[in-house]
């Protein structure tokens, strides 16, 4: 395989709902059905391929993405996969979808790190294609706001307010470039934004680049996710391998 497109997503509005497997369905489509894929198919990744995932500017309250759909939550995997169920009461469906695209983009980011480490020359990359409202992600909205977020006039004005706006054309073309095109070989642990018609390297959140928290989110969602042993690629077993001995050597005697 030359790469992964790690593409799909979902935004629920309404009463809360779980999947199969009892987590709430945000982080379940946006983050752990990712997530599984991801690690069942990385070792088929040839030299020099690239994972992309799908991000989103609602990550980051600084923007006005974020302030829009509601501030992301803590990227803490196992109270997100049971938001709801601990009596408290859950998170707004916008807080849920900002917190998955969080999560989604310290995916791309602990990734980059892990390949990296062991020595892999395979990029991760994490694009936001701005706010497309034909690809039906509103679905679950009122009817009235669907047909307003389609027209010319919402969209101009979002667009004046500094919503990352895209298009289904550009926005597709672009997670097709990021994954083909020679100018994004180098974009391991990057974000990058469809916006204005062009595709621009930027930084995201404060909070996506935790590394401490990246990697309790790995943890964690391979818990979730009931990875076993022999499912976990070989490229990061070696990783790891290489930083428990790392560990054992700077050791004080």
């Amino acid at each position: 395989m030359q790469g992964i497109l790690l593409n799909a997503g979902a935004q629920f509005r309404g009463p809360i709902s779980y999947s199969a497997d009892g987590y709430e369905e945000t982080f379940a489509t946006n983050c752990l059905g990712h997530f599984l894929l991801l690690n069942l198919l990385l070792d088929r990744v040839v030299a020099g391929g690239r994972i992309v995932f799908t991000a989103s500017g609602t990550h980051d309250p600084d923007t006005m993405d974020g302030k829009l759909v509601g501030v992301a939550a803590a990227p803490d995997a196992d109270a997100l996969a049971h938001d709801g169920q601990d009596g408290r009461k859950p998170l707004s469906g916008g807080q849920r979808y900002a917190t998955s695209k969080l999560c989604v983009i310290m995916y791309a980011y602990e990734l980059d790190r892990r390949l990296k480490h062991a020595g892999v020359p395979i990029a991760s990359i994490a694009f936001d294609p701005g706010l497309v409202s034909e690809t039906g992600l509103d679905r679950t909205a009122p009817a009235l706001v669907q047909r307003l977020l389609r027209t010319a006039f919402v969209q101009w004005a979002m667009k004046r307010m500094g919503v990352t706006m895209g298009s289904l054309d550009f926005s597709g073309e672009g997670l097709a470039r990021m994954i083909v095109d020679p100018q994004f070989a180098s974009g391991s642990g990057k974000y990058f934004q469809s916006r204005d018609g062009q595709l621009i390297e930027t930084r995201s959140s404060g909070a996506s680049y935790d590394r401490s928290k990246a990697g309790t989110l790995w943890d964690q969602s391979e818990q979730l996710v009931q990875l076993s042993p022999q499912e976990r690629p070989v490229k990061l077993q070696r990783a790891a391998q290489g930083q428990a001995q790392g560990s054992v050597q700077t050791a004080p005697t």
